[in-house]
């Protein structure tokens, strides 16, 4: 049977087929796990918030002397406070831990990190911790940076507002 819909009648259908598939996609992410993986964590983060927009920043980053554990942050130019930022989560996990040395009798494992740096390198009065990526997508939308750790099934959420709340 011949269609005799209009050209642009089916670009319009196509269009809303892809976008219904995108949102399924969103919703399926969503509902995941934090990964204890920091790649897969970044690229669902920028999957469920979009890829191409230019507010998105994610910054990654080394913690510890040797350089060993890789981290990122991730937060809305805009509704985070870069200054913040800056000085209370990167420069406290990227600087002042460097000095910082472990025991070499019993190296840090990357479950142990998430501790160390939410007891010793996080000086925000205010964080959240979450395994579910719905809650730190949530962090990010309300103004505050989510910190991943390679190895950690956890991500903070830090209270990093820049606007007046």
């Amino acid at each position: 049977m011949p269609n005799y819909r209009k050209p642009k009648q089916m670009k319009a259908l196509r269009k809303d087929k892809v976008l219904k598939e995108n949102e399924d996609k969103k919703l399926a992410l969503i509902e995941e796990k934090v990964s204890t993986d920091l790649e897969t964590n970044i690229k669902m983060t920028k999957s469920i918030l979009g890829e191409k927009t230019g507010d998105l920043v994610v910054r990654r980053f080394h913690i510890g002397a040797d350089e060993d554990f890789p981290a990122a942050v991730v937060f809305i130019d805009g509704l985070a406070g870069k200054d913040i930022i800056d000085d209370f989560i990167l420069k406290a996990n990227m600087i002042d831990n460097r000095g910082m040395k472990m025991d070499p009798n019993e190296p840090v494992t990357k479950e142990d990190l998430f501790k160390i740096v939410k007891q010793y390198s996080l000086t925000i009065n205010e964080i959240g911790e979450a395994d579910e990526m719905r809650k730190i997508v949530r962090h990010i939308l309300s103004g505050d940076t989510a910190i991943f750790i390679d190895g950690s099934e956890k991500a903070f959420g830090a209270n990093t507002k820049g606007w007046e709340h």
